[in-house]
């Protein structure tokens, strides 16, 4: 399984790029500062946060 790692992964664009890389069968680390209103989830999509949530 491939992995990729998505800076700014809490935007619009960030959220777009992980969905479709999430459907092409990668595992996702997204990295951003505030998640709290993300609501995608996925098995495959780990959230990190680098400020406060």
């Amino acid at each position: 399984m491939d992995i990729a790692i998505v800076t700014g992964a809490e935007t619009p664009l960030g959220l777009s790029l992980i969905q479709r890389l999430v459907r092409q069968g990668y595992r996702v680390h997204g990295i951003g500062n505030n998640f709290s209103k993300v609501t995608f989830s996925d098995p495959q999509f780990f959230a990190h946060s680098c400020g406060s949530d």
